[in-house]
């Protein structure tokens, strides 16, 4: 079990691997992070000095989602939880015996390397927890695995409505500058003049479709557009160089959900579009290769 429990923080390490269905099914299940918290004591058999546990109070939590901000002294800190200075020090007591945080010779505390872990996952852990309907009916295991486990989950809010989640995607492709990268099983129409005209501005447009999709002849003749094909389309996909954006499939359903989409403009998130999408376009085939869409 303490084996169980030392895997789970190591891979915390690469900012909070929780994509067994075991631990995203605890995850949005559990109304907060204290919850969740107690949840994992159960499953993992973990004692009362992890650092998980140590995060069930709310104030040890808000200490550190403080000190993210950097060193504070006592002062600052119970002023900051409004709380009195003696409770404030019991519970910084217990994050220093944890590790979670450190004392400085002037007084100052700061998170310690561990602290900063576990302050990332409890902020991906919050993302899952706030956006738990989506997650709970959405298929996130479509994300490879070496994918899922660095998503930046604390770097994304949700878009809804079919109309909100298609202006968005016609107004990305008007607004690249330098690429329009996009995975998608249908085409969508409305996009086809605006990201010929992108391309001939010198914008790098790569698309992947799903094979059998009937392209437009300005797709195949248009300088700076090249589309590939796959015999499936795991996920919806869209990222340039100011916004990303990917679509789920619904659980109930089986087909990616265009309606709803995890959207960012971090340059944390676009870079992971970017490599998700390069992964896929390296075992897509060019339209008219022979055998086009095998993987």
């Amino acid at each position: 079990m303490k084996d169980n429990y030392r895997k789970l923080c190591d891979n915390a390490v690469h900012g909070l691997t929780l994509y067994t269905q075991e631990h995203i099914t605890l995850i949005i299940n559990a109304r907060d992070v204290q919850t969740f918290a107690h949840t994992m004591k159960g499953a993992c058999c973990l004692d009362e000095c992890n650092p998980i546990f140590e995060l069930t109070h709310p104030y040890r939590l808000n200490i550190v989602k403080f000190l993210r901000e950097g060193g504070k002294r006592l002062t600052e800190i119970s002023r900051h939880i409004g709380a009195p200075t003696p409770e404030i020090s019991r519970h910084i007591n217990r994050l220093l015996m944890a590790k979670i945080i450190y004392r400085e010779k002037h007084g100052m505390y700061r998170l310690t390397p561990l602290g900063k872990i576990v302050e990332v996952a409890t902020s991906h852990i919050e993302f899952m927890i706030n956006k738990s309907p989506y997650l709970s009916s959405h298929d996130v295991s479509v994300i490879p695995s070496d994918y899922l486990v660095i998503l930046p989950w604390n770097t994304l809010t949700t878009l809804s409505g079919t109309m909100e989640v298609g202006s968005l995607i016609e107004k990305a492709s008007e607004e690249a500058e330098k690429f329009i990268y996009v995975m998608s099983e249908e085409l969508m129409r409305s996009v086809v003049d605006i990201e010929v005209e992108r391309a001939r501005a010198g914008v790098c447009v790569r698309k992947i479709y799903l094979k059998g999709e009937k392209m437009p002849q300005e797709y195949l003749k248009t300088r700076n557009l090249e589309v590939r094909v796959l015999r499936e389309i795991p996920l919806g996909l869209k990222v340039t160089d100011k916004i990303a954006g990917i679509a789920l499939p619904n659980i109930s359903t089986g087909k990616i959900d265009y309606s709803m989409a995890l959207i960012s403009t971090s340059a944390d998130f676009i870079h992971w579009c970017i490599s998700l999408f390069n992964n896929y376009w390296g075992i897509a085939s060019p339209i008219g290769e022979a055998g086009a869409g095998k993987r």
